[in-house]
């Protein structure tokens, strides 16, 4: 008990240091967003404070002490804000509630405890809990590389499996109860942040309650929420990057740019996809800013400690991505794959059915941006999209695997990693299309009056 409860306050007192920091950067963003922004950028910091305490085999009660060190430390400078974000005075019933969010997350909790298993999918179980479970113990955790069957993926980032275990540290008992909490508290997340997001953008409520409906009306959506895998954390990062990426664009704040280079690199950590998207995304940041130094500077800044712990990772720990190790082992075959056209016809189909199957809610939604703004599919947001998916699309044609069921069994799951981003960068392009309408109309209208 006294274990948790020293837990507990560390976080407690690590969510303030973050707040702080937050409010320093993001300045005049919204104060619920803040509040995610610090929840996401806290979450991060844990789990690799947890894998530092790995790599040094300190115990966990060790690593409290360190922890609370550093959260006194940072507590002497944040005391005085705390003091004043806190101010009861400051705080009114309109600011901390809101129905539709709330009636979002109960639907949710419902859905999650009648479709969602006690275990979670077989990925859950198989991987990411049990990957947990090595790292619940800090002085043997490197046992689970010595593992030399591909389907252990040794290889994957330690995000989730290290919060998860910091957590089972937390209440000495590798309980089921905590993987769910924690997955159910990341499902929950995703469509509150959408639709603050749409909400500190748009006075019109419509365009935030649209897409909280597509997130929480999407049953396929909803029951990948409710499979307890990274790829929901991936889907919040993702999203949360293109929230805090259109808020520089639109406040030049370039301080934000150290929290977008912090949560797009922090993507490495969470799944090996994570590492495409920060690159793409990277690349097309610098291209659409090479002006604009300042943002760039920064935006590399914020990246630099989850790039360091990723790499650390990768090049001191894991083992060889089974993709890349076999394929260095099939070159012919590499290249006559590439050049088969019937694996393109196969990639195309399969596309295809997994989008109308699963995601038809966005297919419709795009149809109509093809109607109403075509020159979104030529934006910053969409670029990042092909690109990634061409690179998915790389990997099938390379892959060594049954072509059919590599699709089968991971295409949905990428385009749900990018799912709550589509629909928040193509409701902001709508949104902004209406307006300009409205105005024209506005203004039409005046003219004639006159």
């Amino acid at each position: 008990m006294i274990q948790f409860a020293i837990a507990l306050i560390n976080i407690i007192l690590l969510l303030n240091g973050v707040a702080a920091i937050i409010n320093y950067l993001l300045p005049t963003i919204s104060k619920p967003l803040q509040l995610f922004a610090t929840i996401i950028l806290s979450v991060t910091v844990l789990s690799f404070i947890y894998f530092v305490g790995l790599i040094l085999k300190q115990e966990f009660n060790i690593l409290l002490i360190l922890f609370t060190v550093i959260n006194l430390l940072h507590l002497y400078w944040t005391y005085p804000w705390l003091l004043k974000r806190f101010n009861l005075k400051n705080l009114t019933v309109h600011d901390t509630y809101d129905i539709v969010p709330i009636a979002a997350v109960l639907l949710m909790t419902v859905f999650f405890v009648f479709h969602g298993s006690k275990y979670g999918d077989f990925d859950a179980w198989a991987l990411w809990n049990t990957h947990a479970k090595f790292l619940y113990h800090p002085t043997t955790w490197t046992r689970m590389f010595e593992d030399p069957t591909i389907m252990s993926h040794a290889d994957y980032p330690l995000m989730l499996p290290s919060l998860v275990a910091f957590f089972w540290k937390m209440v000495n008992n590798t309980s089921f109860i905590v993987p769910i909490l924690l997955s159910f508290s990341i499902i929950a997340t995703i469509p509150l942040l959408l639709y603050y997001a749409l909400k500190a953008e748009f006075k019109n409520r419509f365009y935030a309650y649209f897409g909280l409906l597509m997130l929480v009306a999407d049953y396929h959506f909803q029951l990948l929420n409710s499979a307890q895998c990274a790829d929901t954390l991936l889907s919040l990062f993702i999203l949360s990057a293109f929230i805090i990426h259109h808020y520089l664009k639109q406040s030049n704040f370039t301080n934000a740019a150290y929290v977008l280079g912090f949560i797009c690199a922090s993507c490495t950590w969470i799944k090996n996809e994570g590492e495409l998207f920060f690159v793409v995304f990277t690349v097309i940041f610098f291209i659409s800013n090479y002006k604009n130094t300042p943002y760039i500077k920064k935006y590399l800044a914020g990246s630099i400690l989850p790039i360091i712990v990723i790499i650390s990772f990768k090049e001191f720990f894991s083992p060889v991505n089974d993709l890349i190790a076999t394929n260095n082992n099939r070159i012919p075959k590499l290249i006559h794959d590439i050049k088969d056209g019937s694996r393109y016809i196969t990639i195309v189909k399969m596309y295809a059915t997994t989008l109308i199957d699963n995601f038809w809610m966005a297919v419709i939604l795009f149809l109509y941006m093809m109607l109403v703004n075509r020159g979104f599919f030529k934006s910053f947001a969409p670029v990042i999209f092909y690109l990634m998916f061409l690179g998915f699309t790389i990997i099938y044609l390379t892959t060594p695997y049954d072509l059919s069921w590599h699709i089968y069994t991971s295409f949905y799951r990428l385009l749900y990693q990018v799912y709550p981003s589509l629909i928040y960068t193509a409701i902001i392009s709508v949104g902004y299309i209406h307006l300009e309408t409205s105005a024209c109309l506005t203004l039409e209208t005046a003219t004639i009056t006159e």
